[in-house]
């Protein structure tokens, strides 16, 4: 108990962090955030609600989910909910999803983690870039990714933004369905840091941006981590603890 409270292992976003360094992050009047793994809204009202200057883009790639997701943003201009997931192409894929469970709908089929009240569906995937390419954003303030394993592909969509500096906050999730990707935090740290990123682990009372270390972070609990670009040292100070 004391090890998961002292890493942050906690998934309110209404307390672990994630609620604050929006508030911290808004004084920066942003344009443009990305939900991507909407689920049902929850994170996309928040981002609306304390960035009053943004347009949050949701991404839901499961349609009973995305349903319920239109649903809880009825009525917010500012809140658009878009009925497909992102990834490295444009194409249709597999997606297990868990109709007790849509927080989990992952990509990453062969996975142990989650198998309870599976079902398989085949959902359309499209790339970050061309998305901002056909909605003409040229930045990205805030790119939160929650997909249970598939974060990378969704970061290798965004090739071009990020290689052109076009992102300037990140946010993803990391835990034990890495196992099955094959995709570990420290590909994570290798990834981002190549397009000038600074990583840490969310706390609750903001971010604590390191080095990797393998003895330290690879614990496969995550859930959250935050990636700020090192040439905005003003988002860098607002975010750390």
């Amino acid at each position: 108990m004391y090890l998961t409270s002292y890493n942050n292992i906690d998934f309110d976003f209404t307390r672990n962090g994630e609620r604050l360094i929006l508030s911290r992050l808004a004084k920066f009047s942003p344009q443009i955030v990305f939900d991507v793994g909407a689920n049902v809204g929850d994170w996309s009202v928040m981002a609306s609600d304390a960035m009053p200057t943004a347009t949050v883009h949701g991404f839901e790639i499961a349609p009973p989910t995305h349903a319920a997701f239109v649903r809880s943003v009825q009525g917010r201009d500012r809140v658009v909910p878009h009925d497909y997931g992102l990834s490295n192409e444009e194409g249709e894929v597999e997606v297990a999803y868990f109709p007790n469970a849509s927080t989990v709908t992952t990509t990453i089929m062969e996975n142990k983690v989650f198998s309870d009240g599976k079902e398989v569906i085949r959902v359309p995937v499209k790339t970050g870039d061309d998305i901002c390419a056909d909605l003409g954003i040229d930045e990205i303030f805030l790119l939160k990714i929650d997909v249970e394993g598939a974060e990378h592909f969704v970061l290798d969509g965004f090739k071009n933004m990020l290689s052109q500096g076009k992102i300037n906050v990140i946010q993803f999730e990391y835990g034990m369905v890495s196992i099955y990707s094959g995709f570990f935090l420290k590909d994570m740290y290798a990834l981002l840091e190549q397009y000038g990123f600074a990583i840490g682990r969310l706390y609750r009372n903001g971010v604590e941006f390191k080095d990797y270390s393998p003895v330290e972070d690879e614990d496969l609990t995550g859930p959250n981590y935050i990636a700020c670009r090192k040439d905005r040292p003003e988002l860098l100070n607002a975010l750390a603890v």
